[in-house]
């Protein structure tokens, strides 16, 4: 069995569901995991739209509707945002909806639905209008587990920080 990531949408007002379609668009991503996208699947349909793919998105409800496999994105709709979200623009109602994506992915791997976690970006601003007052993911993170000794780590093949 490969493990089931849960990727969390982001903030949708940014980039966060182009750069998914554009990862999950990739026959080898599926090769090594079962991908499901925890975000609204309006907004996966919008980023197909500025990366035209030959991606179907799957909207799904539970976690055990879904069936990842290449050209299928399985997205857990929780259908948070308006379809008319305008890009670019920081918004409360999407720093709510992206913390609420992490809120679910966690619930996700807490409850062993899923065996890891992956984020797409978030506006902080975002997160901070929305009344989450965290620096960013790692805290989020920390926090919803109740982890009290944390830190972040960044690690490619030149570089661990």
């Amino acid at each position: 069995m490969k493990p089931v990531i849960a990727i969390t949408m982001g903030d949708a007002a940014g980039i966060g569901a182009e750069i998914i379609v554009k990862a999950l668009k990739h026959e080898r991503v599926y090769h090594t995991c079962s991908p499901i996208v925890v975000g609204d699947a309006k907004m996966l349909e919008r980023g197909m739209k500025l990366d035209p793919s030959p991606v179907q998105i799957q909207k799904i409800a539970n976690i055990s509707e879904a069936t990842p496999q290449h050209g299928v994105i399985s997205c857990l709709d929780l259908d948070l945002l308006p379809a008319d979200l305008p890009y670019g623009k920081v918004s409360a109602v999407a720093g709510d909806a992206a913390y609420r994506y992490i809120e679910k992915a966690i619930d996700l791997a807490v409850s062993q639905k899923v065996d890891a976690i992956c984020t797409a970006p978030i506006s902080k601003e975002a997160i901070r209008m929305a009344g989450y007052n965290y620096p960013g993911h790692t805290e989020i993170l920390a926090s919803l587990t109740g982890t009290e000794d944390f830190s972040m780590m960044v690690s490619t093949p030149k570089l661990k920080v």
